[in-house]
């Protein structure tokens, strides 16, 4: 047997979907299915785990593209909005908290299918026909969201409902959210990790959720992963109060098809400070997160491109 250093790599911690229930994978620097160059409003982006959504949909790999999804930006300007690729792939989108609009932002979204799949596999509140899903976002933070009331509102990733509670969001202020008002389950909550926002380190956020309080149909709701404000979601209080990022990588998986379902039945009620162990999903993940930024990592000693200070 021939031991290997954990940072030498490995195909399970480079693979394209990663669980086996991964439906949506954007991955710009992805030697496949990533993109070079900024990106444009509207462009089409690759899905790195459509063969994982094809199983799971009787998809043939000629439907391949049918999973790809678009990045959309919003409110832009020369001075709302800065966009601009790193050295080793990533897309840096920084909202300016001085001119920026209500919906200044740049987010790649998920498809109608992906979007269809969620919905089939998911209603009001049923503890067994719903599935559990789990959204995850890598992210190099360079600017923090500014201190405003409702700061823990700016949504930065999730499965979000246009007009009503989401099924998870991925927040973007500095504590760890448990929201039990955005299901209508009592042991269900939604968490962004880790508790702080981190500002020129690496990190992961994530949350989960399997339940709508109020269903939406697949054109009033929203899978996205980026930095400013979603258009779904455009709300003036946050005006000049979204953070900014450098983007590596969000998934959306199915934690029940993967095996990693919760058994989380009873340990969460919506007034507890008690977390759900997440430690099944967020340990393989974290392992190839820090592969990734790792001494031989494809991120390694990566930069930022546009810097917080000369983007006001």
């Amino acid at each position: 047997m021939i031991n290997v250093a954990a940072d030498v790599g490995d195909a399970a911690y480079e693979a394209d979907g990663f669980f086996p229930g991964t439906i949506w994978s954007v991955q710009p620097a992805h030697s496949t299915y990533g993109f070079s160059g900024v990106p444009t409003n509207g462009m089409t982006v690759a899905n790195a785990a459509w063969r994982n959504f094809n199983r799971l949909t009787g998809r043939t790999s000629s439907q391949q593209t049918d999973s790809y999804g678009t990045f959309v930006i919003n409110g832009s300007g020369a001075s709302a909005l800065s966009i601009a690729r790193s050295n080793k792939g990533g897309v840096e989108i920084l909202p300016s908290q001085v001119s920026a609009a209500i919906n200044t932002g740049g987010f790649f979204y998920a498809p109608d299918p992906v979007k269809q799949y969620v919905l089939d596999n998911s209603s009001n509140g049923s503890n067994t026909a719903d599935h559990e899903f789990c959204m995850l976002m890598w992210f190099v933070g360079v600017r923090a969201n500014t201190a405003i009331a409702r700061a823990d509102e700016i949504q930065i990733g999730g499965v979000l409902n246009n007009s009503g509670n989401s099924m998870t969001v991925i927040s973007a202020n500095g504590n760890a959210v448990q929201q039990g008002i955005y299901s209508n389950l009592p042991d269900k909550g939604l968490y962004r990790y880790p508790s702080a926002f981190p500002i020129g380190s690496y990190a992961m956020a994530m949350a989960s959720g399997r339940s709508w309080i109020t269903k939406p149909t697949i054109g009033n709701f929203t899978i996205c992963a980026g930095f400013g404000n979603p258009p779904s979601r455009a709300n003036a209080v946050w005006q000049n109060a979204s953070p900014g990022g450098v983007f590596y990588r969000a998934d959306l998986i199915d934690l029940t098809v993967s095996g990693l379902d919760l058994n989380d039945t009873g340990l969460l009620q919506v007034l507890s400070t008690a977390n759900i162990d997440y430690e099944q999903v967020r340990i393989a993940q974290r392992r190839a997160l820090d592969f990734a930024f790792g001494s031989r990592g494809k991120f390694t000693g990566d930069n930022i491109p546009v810097a917080a200070a000369s983007f006001p």
